[in-house]
C-alpha cells in the first residue's frame, strides 16, 4: 500500500495568503472524505488523487487563516483554528473506535480475532493517510502547542490511541486468549493460521507507539500472559513426557521444542519476546528438571554417550547448572585414569616400562580432551575439571603407589626416562617431524606434574649422559626440548641444561687445540681420543673412585693434563674415569671383535693381556676398582661368556668366544647401579628442596618484615608451587631451621607470628 503525500514544500502560514475559510466550510468538506477514508477497505480507488490533495489544502487554508470559529466570531488568529480543527479530528477517530469495538464486541474466539485484525489492518493504514492529510497541524501547531506544555498527540498517535482505548482496551481479555488458544494449538501440532497471530502481534507493537509510559501493550500486557501460558504447557508436557520415556529421549524433545520456539519468535511473534521466551522454557523444561538430569551425567559418561552429552551440555549451560557436571566429569576421568594406570601397573613396575606408562596417560588425554572439545565446546570450566582430574591420576596411581615413600616421584621420573628414550639413539630414528610431535606429547604430562624438579633432576642427569656418550639422536631436537621446557617454566629451569650444551661445543674446540698441539709436538696420534671438559656445577655429576687405567689411556691423560693447565693456568682438572667409555679391538677370539665397554671394563680387560685368568681378588687389586662394582662388572661379561668361571673365583678369559657380529656392546646398565643412582637422585631432590624453600622464606620475609604463620605458609607454596608442590611440615621445619640460624625470630606475646632478623 502506498501512502500519498503531498505536503512536503508546505511554508507557514504568515509568509502565505490564504482566503478566510470558516470552520464549517472547511469541516463540512473534510468529514465526508475521512468517512471514505475510514470505512472503505478500497481506499486507493475510491479517492482520486485530487482529492486528497484538496483534503490536504483545507487543512492547510483553515489552519494557516485567520478564519471565523463555528459560531460565526472571529477568532484571536491560526492558533484557535488549529485547536477547533484538532479537537473535531479527535472526536471523528473516537467515534469510529467505537463503532468497530460495537461490531468486534458480539464475537468471541478466533472470529473475533479475524475481525479485530481485519479492522486492525484497515484502521493502521487509514490512520496513516490521515495522519498524512492533517501534516500541516503535526508540523507546525503541535509543535507549538507542546513548546507551551499544552501535551498534544500527533494525529497518527491519536488515532493509535483512540484504538487502544476503545477498541483493543474493553476487547483486551478475549483477544488475548484468542491469540494463546492458537499458539497452544500450534504447540500441540495443529495447523492454523499464523497470520491471525502475527497481525495482532504487530497492532500490540503498534500500540506501544501511542503512550510514552512504561506500561506498554505488548511488553507489561501481553507477553507475561504468552510467558504464563507457555510455563503451564510446557510444565504439564515435560512431567507427563519423562514418566514415560528416558532422560536421552527428553533432550532430544527439549531440543526440538526449543528450535519450534524459536521458529515461533520467527513466524509470528516479536523478536523482543526471545530472550523472555526462550529463558522461559529453559526454566520450565530443563531447571525444574535439573535433578533428574544431573542424575544421568555420570551414565551417560561411563557408556560415552557422547551425543546424549553434547544435548546435556548445551541445556545446562543455558541455565548455570553445570556445577554437577564439572564435578561428575572430573571424578569420572580421575577414575578411568586410575583405572586404565592400574590395568598396566604391572607391566610397568616389572619391566621399568617408561613408554607403556607415558602412553597410556596420553592416550587417556586425547580421548577425554576430545569429549571436551566436541561434546562441551571446549567449556573453559569443563577444560578446568579435566585439568584436575588429569594432575590427579598422572600424580596418584596405582605405578606411583607402589613407589613407597617417593610416591609422587614416580611420574617425573618415567616421564624423564620416556624422554631419554625419545631423544637419544636408537635401532630405528624417528622422523623429525614425529619426535617434535612425540616432544609436544611430553609437555602435556609434564604440565600436570606436581613435582616439577623431580623431573629436571632425572631429565637434567640423562641429558648429561647423552651429551658425554654422544648418543644423542638430535642435537636440535635437544634443544627444541630445552626451548619448550624453558617457555613453560622460566630461564632458571633450564640454565644448566642449556651450559651443557655450551659446553659440548667448547669442548670441541678443546679437543681440535689439542689435536693441533699434539701434532706440532710430535706427540702420539689423538685421533681415536676424544675428552670433555665439563663446568663443575653445571653437570649432575660427582666424583667417584679413581682406578688405575691401563698404560695407554694413563699416557694420554697426563698429556692432555699438562696442555690444559698451560692454556687454562688456576683451573683443575677432576677426571671421572666411570663416566668414560671406548672400543677394545681384539684378536684373542675365534674373530676379530670390537668390544664397546665402559672404563671399568676396559681396565679388566687390559689385564688379560698379562695372563688369561685372574681372580677377583687380582683384578681389584691390579685395577683399584672398589669390589662392589668390579663384581657387578665381572657378573656382566661372565654372562656374556667373554670371561668363564672356573674353579674356585678364578676367571679366565674365554679364546673361543664368537659373536654374529662385529660390534659387541658390553656396557650394559646394571640394576645395582641404576637404582643406587635413583636414590642419590631423589635424596638430591630433598636437598634442594630445602634449601630452596628456606631462601624462598626468607625471600618473603625480607619483603613483609612480619608474617603471620598461615600467611607465609600460603606465600610459600604460591611462590614454590611451579617447582613443587611443598608439605605444610616440611615449611614448619624450614622455618624452624631458620629461626636457629637467626634469620627469623618469634615476635614475644603474639602467636605463630614471625619477625625477619636484618
Amino acid at each position: 500500500q502506498i501512502i500519498p503525500r503531498f505536503f512536503d514544500l508546505i511554508l507557514p502560514a504568515k509568509v502565505m495568503s490564504f482566503r478566510q475559510i470558516t470552520f464549517k466550510e472547511t469541516w463540512d468538506y473534510l468529514r465526508p472524505r475521512l468517512e471514505l477514508i475510514f470505512n472503505c477497505e478500497q481506499l486507493r480507488s475510491s479517492m482520486s488523487t485530487e482529492e486528497y490533495m484538496n483534503c490536504s489544502s483545507k487543512v492547510l487554508e483553515y489552519s494557516g487563516s485567520r478564519g471565523t470559529s463555528n459560531s460565526g466570531s472571529s477568532t484571536s488568529g491560526a492558533q484557535l483554528a488549529g485547536l477547533e480543527l484538532y479537537q473535531n479530528l479527535q472526536s471523528f477517530v473516537l467515534e469510529h473506535c467505537k463503532r468497530v469495538f460495537n461490531t468486534c464486541g458480539t464475537l468471541s474466539g478466533e472470529a473475533l480475532l479475524a475481525q479485530y485484525n481485519k479492522t486492525w489492518e484497515l484502521y493502521s493504514f487509514s490512520s496513516k493517510v490521515f495522519n498524512n492529510i492533517c501534516n500541516y497541524l503535526n508540523r507546525f501547531w503541535i509543535p507549538r502547542q507542546n513548546d507551551e506544555n499544552r501535551h498534544t498527540l500527533t494525529l497518527h498517535k491519536l488515532a493509535l490511541a483512540a484504538w487502544r482505548d476503545h477498541v483493543f482496551g474493553p476487547l483486551q481479555q478475549p483477544i488475548i486468549e484468542a491469540v494463546l488458544a492458537l499458539i497452544t494449538r500450534d504447540r500441540r501440532g495443529d495447523v492454523i493460521n499464523t497470520r491471525l497471530i502475527s497481525v495482532a502481534c504487530q497492532s500490540f507493537t503498534a500500540l506501544d507507539d501511542a503512550t510514552d509510559s512504561t506500561q506498554t501493550v505488548y511488553a507489561s500486557i501481553f507477553q507475561p500472559r504468552l510467558l504464563s501460558s507457555t510455563e503451564h504447557f510446557y510444565a504439564h508436557e515435560s512431567s507427563e513426557f519423562l514418566a514415560v520415556n528416558s532422560v536421552t529421549e527428553f533432550l532430544k524433545k527439549v531440543e526440538e521444542r526449543l528450535a519450534e520456539e524459536s521458529q515461533r519468535l520467527e513466524t509470528y511473534l516479536h523478536s523482543s519476546s526471545r530472550t523472555a521466551l526462550l529463558d522461559k522454557c529453559m526454566s520450565t523444561l530443563v531447571e525444574a528438571h535439573a535433578t533428574t538430569l544431573h542424575a544421568e551425567i555420570l551414565p551417560l559418561l561411563e557408556a560415552d554417550r557422547r551425543d546424549d552429552l553434547k544435548r546435556l551440555y548445551s541445556q545446562l549451560s543455558r541455565i548455570d547448572g553445570l556445577g554437577p557436571l564439572r564435578r561428575d566429569l572430573e571424578t569420572h576421568i580421575a577414575a578411568k585414569g586410575r583405572a586404565a594406570l592400574e590395568g598396566v601397573a604391572e607391566a610397568v613396575l616389572k619391566e621399568d616400562n617408561a613408554r607403556t606408562y607415558i602412553e597410556t596417560m596420553l592416550e587417556l588425554h586425547r580421548r577425554f580432551q576430545d569429549l571436551v572439545d566436541r561434546c562441551f565446546g571446549r567449556d573453559v570450566t569443563l577444560t578446568t575439571a579435566l585439568d584436575k582430574a588429569c594432575k590427579a591420576f598422572i600424580n596418584d596411581n596405582a605405578v606411583t603407589r607402589a613407589n613407597k615413600g617417593t610416591a609422587a616421584s614416580k611420574t617425573p621420573e618415567m616421564l624423564a626416562k620416556h624422554c631419554d628414550n625419545l631423544l637419544k639413539k636408537g635401532a630405528v630414528a624417528l622422523p623429525e617431524d614425529e619426535l617434535e610431535a612425540q616432544l609436544n606429547n611430553v609437555l602435556v604430562v609434564f604440565k600436570y606434574l606436581d613435582d616439577r624438579d623431580v623431573f629436571q633432576k632425572f631429565y637434567s642427569k640423562m641429558l648429561a649422559k647423552r651429551l658425554v656418550g654422544m648418543a644423542s639422536a638430535s642435537d636440535d631436537a635437544e634443544s627444541s626440548m630445552i626451548s619448550k621446557l624453558k617457555a613453560m617454566c622460566g630461564y632458571e629451569y633450564t640454565s644448566k641444561l642449556q651450559r651443557m650444551f655450551n659446553d659440548v661445543g667448547i669442548s670441541k674446540e678443546v679437543n681440535a687445540k689439542y689435536r693441533e698441539h699434539a701434532a706440532a709436538a710430535g706427540l702420539p696420534k689423538t685421533d681415536s681420543y676424544s675428552t670433555m671438559v665439563l663446568m663443575n656445577g653445571s653437570w649432575p655429576f660427582q666424583p667417584s673412585h679413581q682406578i688405575t687405567l691401563p698404560d695407554e689411556l694413563e699416557a694420554y691423560k697426563e698429556r692432555f693434563t699438562l696442555f690444559y693447565k698451560e692454556k687454562n693456568n688456576g683451573r683443575r682438572l677432576m677426571w671421572l674415569a666411570h663416566l668414560c667409555k671406548g672400543d677394545l679391538q681384539t684378536s684373542c677370539f675365534k674373530q676379530p671383535l670390537i668390544l664397546m665397554a665402559s672404563t671399568v671394563q676396559i681396565a679388566v680387560l687390559m689385564q688379560y693381556n698379562k695372563e688369561l685368568s685372574y681372580t677377583a681378588e687380582a683384578l681389584a687389586a691390579a685395577t683399584s676398582i672398589p669390589a662392589d662394582i668390579l663384581k657387578a662388572n665381572l657378573e656382566v661379561l661372565v654372562k656374556m661368556k667373554i670371561l668363564l668361571a672356573g674353579e674356585g673365583d678364578a676367571l679366565a678369559l674365554n679364546t673361543g668366544y664368537k659373536y654374529k657380529k662385529l660390534r659387541v656392546k658390553i656396557d650394559m646398565p646394571i640394576k645395582t647401579e641404576v637404582k643406587a643412582e635413583a636414590e642419590q637422585t631423589l635424596k638430591a631432590v630433598e636437598e634442594d628442596r630445602s634449601m630452596l624453600m628456606q631462601a624462598t622464606i626468607v625471600r618473603i620475609m625480607k619483603m613483609r618484615k612480619e608474617l603471620g604463620h598461615n600467611d607465609l605458609v600460603g606465600e610459600a607454596i604460591a611462590q614454590l608451587s611451579t617447582r613443587f608442590v611443598p608439605k605444610i611440615p616440611l615449611i614448619k621445619r624450614c622455618v624452624d631451621t631458620l629461626i636457629e640460624k637467626e634469620y627469623l625470630r618469634r615476635i614475644d606475646g603474639v602467636r605463630d607470628r614471625y619477625a625477619y632478623i636484618a
